[in-house]
């Protein structure tokens, strides 16, 4: 049995699992540390079918079908991390602040160019985004900091500060709750 996210049980008919390349991806980035039960029990909002249309529509040449079938599935949207040792409070953005972050706002602008894709926002005060590197293939968590910007608007790549090696550390080592 498994939660959904509405806290109601029910019961998963593997013979009905989507096993398509996408969901793969979600499992291999998410998934192998987190049982289906943990990764609905987030306190977050799994993101609307328009919402993630959209998210596709704005970013068409963008690897990121992984990224929408799992905010679509999960409560992803909202969620807050922290880990203490590392001052990590990070807040998961939604479809809309993502899309804001990449088309309006700097780093996310220039970020954005060297295929770094938004998810998070530092709820520490700083503000500094959160995103992933859809270079690395295991989706390295990166901050790039607002000041990570030089005078023609480029990213200084020396600047991106490593936060997880991978996707996966994020969700097996910080803690979850609702912001």
């Amino acid at each position: 049995m498994y939660l959904d996210q509405d806290g109601e049980l029910f019961e998963l008919d593997v013979w009905k699992v989507d096993f398509s390349p996408t969901k793969s991806i979600i499992l291999d980035g998410i998934a192998d540390t987190m049982s289906f039960n943990e990764l609905y029990r987030l306190k977050g909002k799994r993101s609307s079918q328009e919402s993630c249309q959209r998210l596709k529509k704005e970013f068409p040449g963008f690897p990121i079908s992984w990224l929408v079938a799992a905010m679509s599935e999960f409560p992803l949207a909202g969620c807050n991390f922290f880990l203490d040792p590392i001052d990590l409070d990070m807040e998961w953005m939604t479809v809309e602040k993502m899309v804001e972050e990449s088309k309006k706002f700097y780093p996310g602008i220039s970020s954005t160019q060297h295929n770094y894709f938004p998810v998070g926002t530092c709820l520490y005060g700083s503000g500094n985004p959160y995103f992933i590197n859809l270079n690395d293939s295991n989706k390295a968590v990166v901050q790039i900091p607002h000041d990570a910007i030089d005078s023609k608007m480029q990213l200084k790549r020396g600047e991106v500060e490593a936060i997880f090696p991978t996707l996966s550390a994020l969700f097996k080592h910080a803690h979850r709750g609702q912001s």
